[in-house]
């Protein structure tokens, strides 16, 4: 009889500890999203390979690099796109770009004081890719006004004539941008070296531009 009844006691014992761990353990972890292993329009994903590697993007930002390189992402424009990681997302792969060539209409700026001036310097070539047409009289809608800077080495190697709907080639996280320093010079200046290599990586450096039609409304 105690012998059953020991048995009875331990069988209710492994049942409580049995029951406790179950409460205890988490369920099945639920599955992360992954960012598309294709490309997805005309951009090329990458999340490592950059000559001047700077972060590991964390997921959200692997599964945002995914998008489609637009004027409206790489302008700001895009609140799922995270600008400070764009370089990070592409290296200095060839992106494909379509846009509105024509001059920075009252766009003005600060000269943020890094060297060379061609990368460094917000305003680079004297045309900025619009998403399109800037209307004459101000930015009443919300993409009326988005735009980018445009940066090169040599302008002269470019066709850069204005108001026409264009095709660019280019890539973020130049070569070059590792030789960037701050100056100190300018009323809105980088105030570090480290600081102006990030504003280098972000700019579009322009290596082709194609008159294309202009996008169907």
């Amino acid at each position: 009889m105690r012998s059953r009844l020991v048995f009875g006691a331990l069988a209710v014992v492994a049942a409580l500890v049995t029951g406790c761990i179950g409460a205890l353990s988490p369920g099945p972890s639920p599955s992360l999203p992954l960012s598309p292993s294709s490309a997805v329009a005309t951009s090329t994903p990458v999340a490592s390979g950059s000559p001047n590697p700077t972060k590991t993007p964390s997921l959200t930002t692997a599964t945002a690099c995914a998008a489609p390189v637009t004027v409206a992402v790489l302008g700001g424009g895009s609140p799922a796109w995270p600008i400070d990681h764009l370089a990070d997302c592409f290296g200095h792969r060839d992106l494909a770009l379509t846009g509105y060539l024509a001059p920075p209409w009252g766009i003005g700026g600060l000269t943020n004081g890094i060297a060379p001036a061609w990368l460094g310097e917000w305003e680079g070539l004297p045309a900025v890719l619009w998403l399109k047409p800037h209307p004459a009289d101000g930015c009443f809608a919300a993409d009326d006004c988005l735009w980018i800077f445009l940066h090169a080495p040599d302008a002269a190697a470019l066709q850069l004539t204005p108001d026409r709907w264009v095709a660019l080639t280019g890539h973020l996280d130049d070569p070059a941008a590792s030789t960037c320093r701050a100056t100190g010079h300018g009323p809105d200046a980088a105030t570090s070296d480290a600081q102006a290599v990030v504003q280098c990586r972000e700019h579009f450096v322009v290596t082709e531009i194609l008159t294309v039609a202009a996008p169907m409304p």
